[in-house]
């Protein structure tokens, strides 16, 4: 993957990442969730199909950390599934450590289409069993017609950003252009997010 640094897995057992949507389905398999084609019904909430213990090394990690920085990632599919190991959670809920958020950039059809920055936040929060988010990061970059028209053919939309409602969730908000493009698609600055991060150290 070309990583710089260590890669922890939160567990090393097997499990399934399965969804429950609104009307009570259940859509089984992370790549299901993914790849789904409908918006509708919504996802309620999301759980593995089996118990599984943390890996005690990423306890630790969390343990030792002065700032711990979420996503950026699929929400539903990368970013809360990390929490849903009970002990993770926990360990998160009681660290010491500065968690940022990064929210993303774009919306994602049949999972994220509609969510503004405040449900982002509240997904998060509610899967990290009530813990605020320290600081929350989202993009205040407009994007040309170009880019969002090319967005449109799969269904997603820049991110609303909704302050008053984002406060409820966030220690700290920092509205700021963190997006860059990249040919036809919007990416994250990583470089301006590393350089916050760092100054949280």
């Amino acid at each position: 993957l070309l990583v710089d640094g260590k890669v922890t897995p939160v567990t090393l057992d097997d499990a399934n990442l399965c969804a429950k949507l609104l009307n009570g389905e259940i859509i089984y398999s992370e790549s299901s969730i993914d790849l789904r084609q409908s918006n509708l019904p919504g996802i309620d909430e999301l759980f593995l199909d089996k118990k599984v213990i943390a890996n005690p090394d990423a306890i630790q990690g969390i343990k030792n950390a002065d700032v711990i920085l979420l996503g950026p990632g699929d929400l539903y599919t990368s970013i809360i599934p990390n929490l849903l190991i009970d002990d993770i959670s926990v360990a998160l809920k009681n660290s010491s450590a500065q968690i940022i958020f990064a929210c993303n950039l774009m919306t994602k059809y049949g999972e994220t289409y509609g969510y503004s920055s405040s449900k982002f936040a509240s997904e998060i929060v509610r899967y990290l069993k009530g813990k605020k988010i320290d600081h929350f990061l989202v993009n205040s970059k407009e994007f040309p017609k170009s880019i969002i028209d090319n967005y449109d053919l799969e269904k997603a939309k820049p991110v609303i950003y909704d302050h008053k409602k984002l406060l409820q969730y966030c220690n700290n908000i920092i509205y700021d252009e963190f997006a860059f493009i990249e040919g036809k698609k919007v990416r994250h600055d990583s470089e301006k997010l590393s350089n916050f991060v760092i100054s949280k150290l």
